[in-house]
């Protein structure tokens, strides 16, 4: 994976923004962190012939000095055990992948599975998923660069190595991606175009509460809020049994979490199926259903490594045009 001239390794895509001491412990396992700390303050170990300290990140195609001495001992190629990966899993994960070259991987994420996991979420995740693909495959494992939410299906993309991971990461930070959602929700709105522009406080860990005008008592903290903003269009409206329902298309301009279905849910347009933002789901007065009808449709961005526009639409999921075609939602732009 890696070059090496002499005593001097040359860092890859693959190991581009790792730590300093966690590459070379990855190339020289039999060493703790007490004695790369040594070799890093004592200047035995460099980048780019500069001593560094503990921590500091690497980037791609730099060069890392190993001393001669430990040369016998460096693991020129990392050894992974083998993982087997059920065929049955691994022929899925091929099918809900729809792009892919030497730099990214585009999927269709389907509703209900979890992007990574986490304390109550097991390996079944994009993330631990494709951990496992890559080694079955010998492949690099590729690196989230954004999120849906486990309910929200949609268009993922992933970077196949840390490099790619860093630029992909940019464009979405400096807001250059441009994403279209779906969205159907209980009532309409009035202007049926327009824009949701409000400020967040940033949730505590659990919490699912949110503000728009600071109402929380935060006197003993200072927090600061999170502006966002999505352009949304009503694509259509119908009426069942009492019930107003609309189809919203929106462009969501910042990436806070949640940010669409609070958005909606605070314009009094909760999401249907949104256990959190939404209205009670044992009421019956409402729908009842297991979907979520939130879809991540379209995704537009510049390759990172080409700078070919790149534009990857889905069609919806089969619950979202059945609910579509039952409620008459028929007039949406694709």
């Amino acid at each position: 994976m890696l070059k090496q001239a002499l005593n001097i390794i040359v860092v890859d895509y693959s190991s581009h923004g790792k730590k300093i001491e966690q590459f070379i412990i990855e190339k020289l396992p039999h060493l703790n962190i007490q004695q790369v700390r040594k070799l890093l303050r004592t200047g035995q170990v460099r980048v780019n012939s500069a001593r560094v300290k503990l921590g500091r990140k690497i980037a791609y195609n730099e060069k890392i000095r190993i001393p001669p001495f430990l040369i016998p001992q460096l693991v020129l190629v990392e050894q992974e055990s083998p993982v087997v990966m059920q065929a049955a899993k691994k022929n899925w994960l091929q099918t809900i992948i729809i792009y892919q070259d030497e730099h990214i991987i585009v999927i269709n994420k389907p509703a209900g599975l979890a992007v990574q996991g986490g304390s109550k979420i097991d390996r079944q995740n994009i993330d631990d998923l494709f951990k496992d693909y890559a080694a079955a495959c010998n492949i690099p494992r590729p690196h989230l660069v954004h999120r849906l939410d486990k309910d929200t299906a949609g268009v993922m993309v992933l970077a196949k190595n840390s490099f790619i991971a860093a630029k992909l990461s940019q464009e979405f930070h400096c807001q250059r991606i441009e994403k279209h959602y779906y969205a159907i929700t209980y009532a309409s709105l009035n202007n049926a175009k327009g824009v949701f522009e409000m400020s967040f406080e940033p949730l505590e860990k659990n919490s699912k509460r949110f503000s728009k005008d600071n109402t929380k008592d935060t006197s003993h903290v200072q927090k600061k809020k999170l502006f966002t903003q999505t352009y949304y269009e009503i694509i259509a409206s119908s009426t069942h049994a009492e019930k107003k329902i609309s189809l919203f298309k929106l462009l969501p301009k910042t990436g806070r979490k949640h940010q669409i279905r609070k958005h909606l849910s605070y314009s009094k347009c909760p999401i249907i199926g949104d256990k959190h933002y939404g209205l009670e789901s044992n009421n019956s007065a409402y729908i009842q259903t297991k979907y979520m009808y939130l879809v991540a449709k379209r995704i537009q961005f510049l390759h990172p490594y080409t700078y070919q526009k790149m534009v990857f639409e889905i069609d919806f999921p089969d619950y979202f045009k059945k609910f579509i075609e039952d409620y008459e939602l028929n007039c949406y732009d694709k």
